[in-house]
């Protein structure tokens, strides 16, 4: 199975509702975590898993994502580029936590490096979309949100789907 495929619609589903949550997002993220991980073992033929994948999905995305959330909007904001810096350590901490429902070697690891790297290069997207386009003032927030969290999402969910199809097949 080409986990990239995966990664791009799950992720790109889960990431439009959780923007479309508006300011109820950061638990669209524990949602996000629940699906993600609760499909994952199934996919990757463990599906006697899938009630820790949730588990451990859910806990993995909403600490991953609120702690980096709350350090940036409440103690300390990078001078620039924290939406990039949000993504890299969230990505990375959600990383990690559907690397151990992986059960494999090296697969924490690499999901690790691969979420730090898709959610900071989805959220640099995000950044620079903010920047750069005037169609976030012609769109409602919550449309804005649940189009660039989608896009973030798919981006996130690409480095996942990548990392996922390399520990696949170095375990095979």
């Amino acid at each position: 199975m080409n986990y990239v495929i995966w990664g791009i619609i799950v992720f790109g589903v889960t990431g439009l509702v959780t923007g479309l949550l508006g300011d109820f997002m950061l638990l669209g993220y524990a949602i996000m975590g629940a699906i993600v991980g609760g499909t994952l073992p199934g996919l990757t033929g463990n599906s006697k898993r899938t009630g820790m994948g949730i588990l451990l999905g859910t806990v993995g995305f909403f600490i991953g994502f609120v702690s980096m959330f709350f350090l940036v909007l409440a103690i300390w904001e990078p001078p620039f580029l924290s939406l990039v810096f949000i993504g890299l350590f969230a990505g990375a901490i959600s990383g990690l936590f559907l690397g151990l429902i992986l059960k494999k070697k090296k697969a924490t690891g690499i999901l690790t490096l691969m979420g730090a790297v898709g959610f900071a290069l989805g959220f640099g997207l995000i950044e620079g979309l903010n920047q750069l386009t005037p169609l976030s003032s012609k769109l409602s927030p919550v449309v804005w949100s649940g189009l660039t969290m989608m896009l973030a999402s798919i981006i996130g969910g690409i480095g996942i789907g990548i990392g996922i199809n390399y520990v696949m097949k170095r375990e095979k």
